[in-house]
This record gives structure tokens, sequence and C-alpha cells, in this order.
């Protein structure tokens, strides 16, 4: 049982005691989305009424089910692993100046890609290429401007199994203005 459920399967425990005993429970949300349970007072806190509670019926994995090295599947096991995607190469707030007009990029997927796991690349919204195990890939026709790059972790049914964005922006020479002029060979 996970840490999780331990806690869940606690408060549910506890709440009817507390509240037989007469003890005000309170129940509020972080800012990270985790709920919590006190008998003190939190700012934002709600006061929760005991006969307001749901109890969950957690049944235990079968002694033949661990005997065949299963256990009972936690609801992200069930969808497969959760992967951390980071777009390494082109970093965020970089400005490029690309040769002919390519961006080089590159990622770092972890735990590393497996089964039918696949990356999807999109760049201003716009998907490019199919789904690829590549973790270097190469963008053409990056023209100037504000541009914003995403990879996806795609799962075996199409689903997002981790993401990360990166917006960059390319910078050109043009005719009216271009780079400084370069030096030539022998000082003329």
């Amino acid at each position: 049982m996970n840490r999780k459920t331990q806690a869940w399967l606690l408060v549910l425990v506890l709440m009817p005691a507390l509240a037989a005993a007469g003890t005000t429970i309170y129940r509020w949300v972080d800012a990270q989305g985790v709920v919590h349970y006190s008998d003190q007072p939190h700012k934002g806190a709600k006061q929760v009424q005991p006969g307001a509670l749901s109890v969950i019926d957690y049944k235990a994995p079968s002694a033949s089910s661990l005997k065949a090295g299963m256990s009972a599947p936690s609801a992200r096991t069930a969808a497969g692993p959760a992967y951390q995607v980071r777009i390494l190469t082109p970093s965020a707030g970089t400005t490029l100046w690309p040769v002919n007009y390519k961006v080089d990029v590159q990622v770092k997927v972890t735990p590393p890609l497996q089964g039918a796991a696949l990356l999807q690349y999109s760049y201003d919204g716009k998907t490019v290429g199919k789904p690829t195990a590549d973790t270097r890939v190469e963008l053409h026709k990056v023209y100037r401007g504000t541009h914003t790059l995403t990879v996806t972790v795609m799962g075996p049914k199409g689903q997002s199994e981790g993401q990360d964005s990166s917006t960059f922006y390319v910078r050109q020479h043009s005719i009216l203005h271009p780079g400084r002029p370069r030096p030539r060979p022998g000082g003329n």
C-alpha cells in the first residue's frame, strides 16, 4: 500500500473517533494540490462534517497474484511509467543565429523510453514528423522570430506521459542589415 493510500485510510479511520470526541476537523488543499486534514484551523481550511465522508473499500491483492510476481497496481503503474522530459537545446530564452534556417534539438527523457513510448516534437503548435524514439532531431525552415518547441512522450494509446516546452528566439541577417563584414585573409 502506498503512503497516500495509507494516509487516506488513517484519516477515514480517525475521523469518526475525532468527531465523537467533539473535536472539530478542518480540511484544506495546499498550493501543490495536496489535501490536508487537521484538528487545528489553517488559512483557507473548511470545517468537515464527519457524515459527509465516504469510505473507500481497499482490496488487497490475492496470494496467487503475489506469487505470480504481481502486486496491486497503482493508478500510475496501470497507465505506464511517468516520464520527465527536458529540452536541452534550444534552452528556454536562447537567441539563435541558425545556419541555413536549421535548429538542432536535443532532449533528455528520464527514465529512458520503454515499450511503445515515443517522442512527438511540435514546433509553433504544429507537429514535426512522426513520433520517434530519437532524442536528437533537426528542425528545418526556422525563420526569424519567437518560436515554441514542445516535446511530448506519447504512450502506446496516444496519451501524453510527460512533456516539456521551450520558447527561443531566432535572429537572421537580412540584405538590408547584414552582419559585420568578415575579415578577408591577408588583411585586405
